[in-house]
């Protein structure tokens, strides 16, 4: 988080309930497994975040979507 705060909702499923709720504050992170259903909501208006993604290198997602300028 860069500035503000805001929440993280998951789901257990594509339209299954809310299985948690995580406040997170600026200078903090939180990690979201991959294929997990997700939504944040804004809690201040000031909020700002940035989202990285990581794979193994090799795996089939890096593979199947290598660019062409590499």
């Amino acid at each position: 988080m860069l500035s503000g705060v805001l929440k993280f909702y998951g789901f257990a499923s594509r339209k299954g309930d809310v299985e948690q709720e995580v406040i997170i504050q600026a200078g903090k992170t939180a990690i979201s497994p991959p294929e997990y259903w997700h939504k944040v909501e804004f809690i201040k208006e000031n909020t700002q975040f940035k989202v990285e993604f990581y794979a193994k290198e090799g795996s089939s997602i890096v593979v199947e979507n290598l660019s062409a300028r590499t």
